[in-house]
């Protein structure tokens, strides 16, 4: 058993301890506060986070592609330092940082990357620095492997196809096929456009001449933002559509032609007049301006003249296919009065009719007139002057009858 003695060191040193540690605990409650309060003014002093955009660890590209990526930093309004972007090979690119103010009074930098035609040697990681914050994304090359198709008549199907091959199939998460920034399964002949995603392929069945264009597999990536784009063209010679034969004017009214032509790639448009380069110096009255896509496909010319009247030909030649075609019409300038003239003609000819009536009409009467003149004579029949009345002689007034 315990004495009274020792049940009291006992309490006491209780007590010491439960001091010691009350005095423990209000140390480590004074070291948590300095440590948070360090934290707190670390986070102060720390650089603001650095952002590019698009937001990938990796972007795949071709060589003698474009790329133009962002790179901004939102921080407080006297900051005077830069952004830095840097590559392996360079420290410093010595790209401009610009600054937008934001209403919250903070400046907002940005500073824009950007490769017009990127050659192998331009290829590897690109960092964006603010101080010791960065980040950074790296440029690699997709080999590309795809199939296109040249449009023939009576062709069932055509089959365009594109892979990556330098890109793992784990990191594809899937393919679309798009014409003209629309995706071919909303289209409005769709049914005609068949996908295959697992073999990357896009079938046409039936194809026409206006299917032919340049087609985009998008790869999208399931750890990548950056989609990647491959062009997979659809080719076909190029067809002028038929004008009309013959197109007539009058002097100082405007003319219009429109070339229109179908094929891909797009073809070049000339103009021929009468079987020679159209001259078009007089830029004034002689307009060439693009249609659906073609350069100087559409001709004008203001205030025709009886000059510009002639054969018209519009003539697409490809390069790629080195075939051309051409259609041509018939101008013809007429005088502003040519519709004044039929009618003038028509009013002589009435006054002519009219004149030549009247004199016969008059000649007609004066020959009447002289027959029965001759036919009294003839009669020997005479006119009293005195009662106004004409006598035929009989036996009764003429005795020698």
């Amino acid at each position: 058993m315990r004495t009274s003695a020792d049940r009291s060191g006992w309490v006491n040193n209780t007590g010491k301890k439960v001091v010691h540690n009350i005095r423990k605990g209000k140390k480590m409650k004074q070291y948590l506060g300095i440590f948070m309060f360090s934290l707190f003014i670390i986070a102060l002093r720390a650089d603001p986070e650095v952002k590019i955009i698009p937001d990938s660890k990796e972007r795949f590209v071709k060589l003698n592609d474009q790329l133009e990526v962002t790179c901004f930093v939102t921080t407080k309004s006297d900051d005077k330092r830069n952004l830095q972007w840097t590559k392996p090979t360079e420290d410093d690119l010595g790209l401009q940082t610009k600054r937008v103010t934001l209403k919250s009074g903070m400046i907002k930098m940005y500073s824009n990357l950007t490769l017009t035609s990127i050659k192998k040697s331009q290829l590897g990681k690109y960092t964006c620095a603010f101080g010791a914050s960065e980040a950074s994304f790296e440029l690699k090359e997709a080999a590309e492997e795809k199939r296109q198709a040249n449009f023939t008549y009576g062709d069932k199907v055509a089959v365009l196809s594109c892979n990556l091959l330098d890109v793992d199939e784990d990191k594809i998460k899937k393919v679309e096929w798009y014409k003209n920034d629309t995706l071919v399964s909303e289209l409005t002949e769709k049914k005609r456009y068949k996908e295959d995603p697992e073999n990357r392929t896009l079938t046409i069945t039936d194809p026409i001449r206006a299917d032919a264009d340049l087609y985009i597999a998008r790869f999208t990536f399931k750890d990548i933002e950056a989609p990647y784009e491959c062009a997979v063209p659809y080719a076909a010679a190029p067809l002028v559509l038929k004008f009309e034969k013959s197109k007539n004017l009058i002097e100082d009214d405007n003319m219009e032609l429109q070339c229109k032509v179908k094929g891909y790639p797009h073809a070049v448009v000339t103009w021929l007049k009468n079987n020679k380069p159209l001259n078009v110096t007089d830029s004034k009255r002689v307009v060439l301006s693009t249609l659906d896509g073609y350069k100087n496909a559409r001709l004008v010319i203001k205030n025709v003249q009886f000059d510009d009247a002639g054969d018209y030909t519009c003539k697409a030649f490809s390069e790629y296919f080195n075939e051309s075609d051409s259609k041509m019409l018939v101008v013809r300038v007429k005088d502003k009065l040519a519709a004044l003239w039929p009618f003038l003609g028509i009013v002589g000819e009435v006054v002519i009719l009219c004149t030549i009536i009247f004199i016969y009409e008059k000649r007609r009467n004066k020959q009447t007139e002289s027959d029965d003149n001759n036919a009294e004579d003839v009669d020997g029949s005479t006119t009293d002057k005195k009662e106004g009345l004409r006598h035929r002689n009989t036996q009764s007034n003429n005795p020698t009858a």
